[in-house]
């Protein structure tokens, strides 16, 4: 039976040239795969078996998959024709569901198109062959069963279950028909597309080598691993077809096309080969397809004379007379070109002309032109961040051209500066790969709450609908904890917007080299905010941050090496962002590369050199003041003398003047006493006035009172008949509320009644209602009495039969379990016979070397040509004997197993009537427990009925008491009804019984008031006259002393302006003595003078050392040598990464240089220019948006992989948001540089977000994010 076997098709638009709006590569699929249609015309096979991915993408616009699916159908059309065909289902992101459904719906004839596991037969020519199919499946396929898992469990796992499912379909198989396994899964130990042997690492699901030779199939059909092969020790035959055409340069050498497989009769296997096992069976042979040739050119152009010249004999196979090869090994291939050259001769460079040459010398599409290598000349005084501050220094004097001794000075100078920035770093030094672990938020945009640990995580893409929060935890929530830079600008913008939050925390957690931080911000929305850095130390967090944020924030930038926006140019590439290095300012690119090469400390140590020059110039200026201060000190002396004389003789007449003014003042002090004496009398007449006023206002008050009492007495005796009257009725109707209130209790009592027995009748209708409930199901059961008892016969017949069937099962198995493990002893023997009968074919075809030589004496021949077949044929006998041996010990072995069949047949165990039979007797169970349960049943019935007959009464009895209450409690409530009218009038009646008992108190304060006002007016007018007496004497008096005030303030003048001569005598005397003092100093001050002209020069040497230290530290100092160095470096790395994303049409040119940044001062930048073939060189922003997208990414790479390479912090982490405007080509490429990143740096943590479904199958590991509602967004890690 013949078996065309093919996989692996690819049909879509490949990168490649386009003629008359056909995609040339696609055509080239199409010309391989009517090759095959043709081929197989030829060959008549029985069966044609496509193991999967028919189509190169499964997402794509409608129009052009309906092309696909036309081409594709057409062609499955004619090999259905041929011979029965299976077209199996492959990986989701190569088939599409949609397009199998169409094919399916054109109803092909003799073509079975499979998407699930199955098993079949198909009819064919030379008999029935059993298809054993499966698809690629969704990991969902199997997730569902264990749910949880991390992805290498689940990688494990579904590995399991495949091998399972393997095994499963394997036991349908009838092993006297042919039978065939097809699959789209790698096998352990097959070789990749790119050379490489796959290793079960559990990174991917696979399909296990162990099932494959458990399982009874003849032969494994295989697809997905684009190399033709046939793996090794799987004991069944298992090959890879490959594609018919190449698609990518992983395949470049290898050769294209499909396997044609013959199962052969066991009876027809030679017996030298029948110990081959399943492999005796089967013969199969490759049939070529006319695919397109891949071709990589390694050309190394550093030693080039003329460049031209040896371009175009490199790329063209142009000699120099310009005639052109015939044959050049490009003709007809798709080709990509990899250079090597110098950086001058880069300059001279154009792709597109290189481009031009390789198509002149018959490429078919030039796929990618790159340098791989640029060596620039360096100077042998270049400088590297790996050395250390004071290394560095050393060279850069040398370089500027400093002495010796100069340089050694320079250095001693530098020492302490360099100690106290070490002495600053939380480390004490930058160095180590900065490593994620954890990301805690809380209230953070849209998570309530959420923790994620980067420990598992090694390449992985996130992905979600947008707006679920994956930038924010994977792109700002980092940022927004180490520098709190919101892209809303607003610093509250990342607190959720739940207005139940009111504030919101970060907290990240990382590793440097040995070490781990953590870095924890809060910030309210009412602006308030913490900020704390802490180091984890012998399992505790110890903190290291400062008392005040902003020194703790420079701790932070200090600890990492970088600011913000070198994080976000090399480390974390955000979305809006790609481009931020190539926008910024070229003068502010060089500062980037200086912060991603840990140059930081030279800022710093420029800084402290300032401190030093401004601190020196303070104190050369303090010289110069102080020189210039003693100069004029020294000015004034002979004007100091002069000036003491007059101050002396002023002196004199200050004295004679106060002298005179102390008379006067003497004076002044005795008319002032007399005054105050007289003063005093008023002041004493006064307080007599003021008390004899307070006890008249006393009188006064006394006389109101009694006065105010006297008129209520009068008011209550002129109503007392009325009060009287009212007080004897609220005597009467208090007394018939008391007697009615003992009525009321007993109202209420009846209300309770009436309540309880209509509460018990709902009971007892209820109780009522359950009874009928119960009993009618019981009458209904009791209805099929005879009905139950016919099922409990029948089921207690089916339980003795299947009692007999699980014995009969139970030998079964014992014999089964016999026979696996005899097969498992035969499988090992004869697996070792089949690896002796390779041997001996192998030494087989070297002895038939002797018979074909013409050697006189063969037997005896020493060449060494034939000593070897001479060896081989000699071991053959005891291989021969060996293989023998092994074929007799397997022989019992078989004839066992041929007896325990035997057995199980004599068995004539059926599974399926042993299925069928616990089935019929779990069917009949129900109805024969009911029919033993039919006389408690009817108890139960009778015993319910007489319950029913018990409530009945009782609600009759009930009924009938609460009729009677009923009418007692009207009667009742009809005599209350008084009864509330009454009790509103109490209140009222009860105030006039309280005005009757104040009656005789009436009476008698009438008597007392009008004796006490009598007395208080004849009191009153006693103390009026004396009042009158006292202001007449005090008046007299005042005017007496009204002279008081003059006298004083007379006094106060005199004694104030001696006061002031005093105080001129004694600043007189005062500077008398100042002057002296002056005298005196001045002779100091000429001596201080010479000691400190004497300081200056030093000083001044000392300044120009410091300022030339902040010149070396500068950014035009040593940071710009080494920043220079690192250039050529960067811009090879970028271009490589552009190339491949351009397939070689863009490159970039980076270069150094000096600009004027401000009308007085130069600095240095960093150009950066954009070259493509069809526009030449322009700037980043003239590009459009694609190009952007690309350059920007292709540095973006590259800045990265510096900052994992380099001294200082080292990062081992790239985490990038969807790039826009990318083609296919770019994805890819996009894609590649990721993973070689992550391949070059081992723990280097990748992560991408994307919403391609092409860019995810790339990634081993997924992150999705998901809306949960009220939780927020949540994150899973999942393969």
């Amino acid at each position: 039976m013949k078996i065309l076997h093919t996989a692996d098709w690819h049909l879509g638009e490949l990168t490649g040239p386009v003629v008359d709006g056909q995609n040339v590569r696609l055509m080239d699929t199409v010309r391989c795969i009517d090759y095959l249609v043709d081929k197989a015309n030829e060959e008549k096979p029985d069966v044609i078996l496509i193991a999967g991915d028919l189509f190169n993408k499964s997402q794509m616009w409608a129009s052009p998959m309906l092309n696909l699916i036309d081409i594709a159908a057409s062609r499955l059309r004619k090999l259905a024709a041929i011979a029965p065909t299976v077209l199996m289902y492959g990986t989701a992101n190569h088939d599409s569901m949609d397009a199998f459904k169409n094919i399916d719906l054109m109803y092909i004839p003799s073509l079975d198109i499979i998407t699930t596991p199955a098993f079949f037969t198909v009819q064919t020519k030379s008999g029935p062959l059993q298809v054993a199919v499966v698809p690629g499946l969704d990991k969902g396929h199997f997730r569902a069963q264990y749910p949880g898992m991390d992805a290498t469990e689940e990688n494990a796992i579904c590995s399991k279950l495949l091998g399972d499912l393997v095994l499963g379909l394997g036991v349908q198989v009838d092993q006297s028909i042919p039978s065939i396994l097809m699959s789209h899964y790698t096998v352990a130990g097959c070789e990749y597309d790119n050379g490489q042997m796959t290793i079960f690492n559990n990174s991917e699901v696979i399909l296990p080598k162990e099932a494959l030779a458990a399982s009874p199939f003849d032969l494994v059909c295989l697809g997905h691993i684009h190399k033709d092969q046939e793996v090794d020790h799987c004991v069944v035959p298992t090959f890879y077809s490959g594609p018919p055409n190449g698609l990518t340069f992983n395949e470049e050498g290898q050769r294209k096309g499909f396997w044609m497989h013959e199962i052969v009769d066991p009876e027809s296997v030679p017996d030298a080969i029948r110990g081959f096992g399943k492999s005796a069976r089967v013969r199969s042979f490759f049939i070529k397809t006319p695919a397109r040739e891949f071709l990589t050119m390694n050309v190394d152009l550093r030693e080039a004379v003329d460049l031209e010249m040896e371009l175009k004999w490199q790329l063209a196979g142009i000699g120099v007379d310009g005639e052109a090869l015939l044959m050049f090994p490009t003709t007809g291939k798709i080709v990509r070109l990899h250079y090597q050259c110098t950086e001058e001769q880069k300059k001279q460079l154009n792709h597109r002309e290189m481009e031009q040459l390789l198509y002149k010398g018959g490429a078919f599409y030039v796929s990618e032109i790159k340098p791989v290598q640029v060596v620039a000349a360096l100077s042998k005084q270049e400088m590297s961040e790996n050395a250390g501050p004071q290394e560095n220094l050393r060279s850069w004097c040398r370089a500027e051209g400093f002495t010796a001794e100069e340089t050694l000075a320079l250095e001693v100078l530098a020492r302490p500066l360099i100690e106290a920035v070490s002495a600053r770093m939380p480390t004490g030094k930058l160095s180590g790969v900065f490593i994620p672990r954890q990301l805690e938020v809380k209230n953070y945009r849209s998570y309530k709450e959420e923790t994620f640990d980067f420990s598992p995580v090694t390449f992985a893409t996130v992905n979600g609908p947008n707006g679920v929060g994956k930038s924010a935890l994977f792109m700002d929530a980092m940022r927004d904890c180490l520098y709190e830079e919101p892209r809303e600008g607003d610093l509250t913008g990342w607190i959720s917007n739940d207005e139940a939050a009111r504030s919101g925390s970060i907290t990240f957690e990382f590793s440097m080299g040995d070490t781990t931080w953590r870095v924890i911000r809060t910030r309210a929305k009412s602006g308030k905010t913490t900020l704390a850095l802490q180091e984890l130390v012998d399992s505790e967090w110890v903190d290291r941050g400062d008392t005040k944020k902003d020194d703790t924030q420079h701790k932070i930038i200090n600890l990492l090496g970088m600011d913000a926006m070198t994080f976000r140019c090399c480390g974390l590439i955000m979305q809006d962002a790609y481009g931020i290095f190539l926008e910024a300012d070229r003068a502010d690119r060089m500062d980037v590369l200086g912060n991603i090469l840990g140059l930081g400390v030279y800022e710093q140590l420029e800084k402290l050199a300032k401190e030093k020059v401004t601190e020196t110039n303070r104190e050369l200026n303090r010289i110069k003041d102080k020189l210039a201060e003693l100069g004029e000190k020294l000015k004034a002396k002979p004007g100091l003398k002069s000036e003491l004389a007059e101050v002396k003789k002023e002196m004199a007449a200050l004295a004679t003047d106060i002298e005179a003014k102390e008379a006067q003042l003497r004076e002044a002090e005795e008319l002032v006493r007399s005054l105050e004496a007289k003063s005093v009398k008023t002041g004493e007449l006064q307080k007599q006035i003021r008390a004899l006023g307070n006890e008249l206002a006393g009188l006064e008050n006394d006389k109101s009172g009694h006065e105010e009492r006297l008129s209520r007495a009068q008011e209550v005796l002129s109503a007392e008949e009325k009060i009287l009257a009212k007080a004897s009725e609220y005597e009467e109707t208090r007394e018939k509320v008391a007697v009615l209130q003992t009525k009321r209790p007993r109202l209420l009592e009846l209300d309770g009644e009436q309540g309880q027995a209509a509460s018990d009748l709902t009971k007892l209708d209820k109780e009522m209602k359950r009874l009928n409930t119960m009993i009618k199901p019981l009458e209904e059961v009791l209805a099929n009495r005879e009905k139950f008892s016919l099922a409990l016969a029948k089921y207690r017949e089916a339980v003795g039969v299947l009692e007999g069937m699980d014995a009969l099962a139970q030998k079964h198995e014992n014999l089964r379990s016999k026979v696996m493990e005899i097969e498992k002893v035969t499988d090992r023997m004869k697996d070792e016979r089949y690896e002796k009968v390779l041997i001996l074919k192998a030494l087989m075809e070297k002895a038939a070397m002797l018979e074909n030589s013409n050697c006189i004496d063969p037997e005896k021949a020493n060449c060494k040509f034939l000593a070897d077949a001479v060896a081989s044929k000699a071991q053959i006998p005891s291989l021969e004997a060996e293989i023998a041996a092994l074929l007799e010990q397997i022989k019992p072995l078989d004839e066992q197993v041929m007896t325990l069949d035997r057995q199980m047949d004599d068995l004539n165990y059926n599974m399926y009537e042993h299925a069928r039979l616990k089935t019929k007797v779990a069917e009949l169970r129900p109805q024969a427990e009911l029919a033993a349960e039919l006389s408690a049943k009817a108890e139960l019935l009778e015993h319910l009925r007489k319950q029913l007959g018990q409530v009945e009464a009782q609600e009759k009895q009930l009924k009938e008491r609460l009729e009677s209450v009923i009418v007692w409690a009207r009667q009742l409530a009809k005599e209350l009804e008084p009864l509330a009218v009454m009790e509103a009038a109490l209140p009222n009646l009860k105030k006039w019984a309280a005005a009757k008992e104040q009656l005789p108190a009436a009476r008698q304060a009438l008597a007392v008031a009008s004796q006490a006002i009598s007395k208080l007016e004849q009191d009153i007018k006693t103390k009026t006259e004396q009042h009158q007496q006292l202001n007449k004497e005090q008046d007299r008096l005042a005017v007496e002393a009204a002279g008081l005030d003059d006298a004083k303030k007379n006094a106060d003048n005199l004694r104030g302006y001696i006061k002031h001569l005093q105080d001129k005598q004694n600043s007189l005397h005062g500077k008398a003595g100042g002057i002296k003092a002056q005298l005196d100093a001045l002779k100091k001050d000429e001596e201080e003078r010479r000691q400190v002209a004497a300081e200056m020069e030093p000083q001044a040497a000392l300044l120009t050392s410091y300022q030339t230290l902040v010149r070396a530290f500068g950014q035009d100092g040593i940071p710009f040598s080494i920043v220079r160095t690192v250039v050529p470096e960067l811009s090879a790395q970028a271009n490589e990464i552009l190339g491949q994303m351009t397939g070689g049409k863009m490159s970039l040119d980076m270069r150094t240089e000096r600009i004027q940044k401000s009308s007085k001062k130069e600095v240095n930048a960093l150009e950066i220019w954009i070259t493509d073939y069809q526009r030449g060189s322009l700037p980043y922003k003239s590009r459009s948006g694609g190009q952007k997208v690309k350059a920007a990414l292709s540095v973006a790479f590259a800045l990265a992989d510096l900052k994992a390479r380099r001294a200082g912090i080292q990062l081992g982490m790239m985490f990038v948001d969807e790039p826009p405007f990318l083609d296919g080509e770019g994805t890819d490429a996009y894609c590649d540089a990721l993973e070689v990143m992550s391949q070059r740096y081992q723990g280097m943590k990748v992560i991408a977000i994307s919403h391609d479904p092409r860019m995810k199958s790339r990634f081993p590991q997924q992150i999705d994010v998901e809306d949960r509602g009220d939780e927020g967004s949540k994150l899973k890690l999942i393969a």
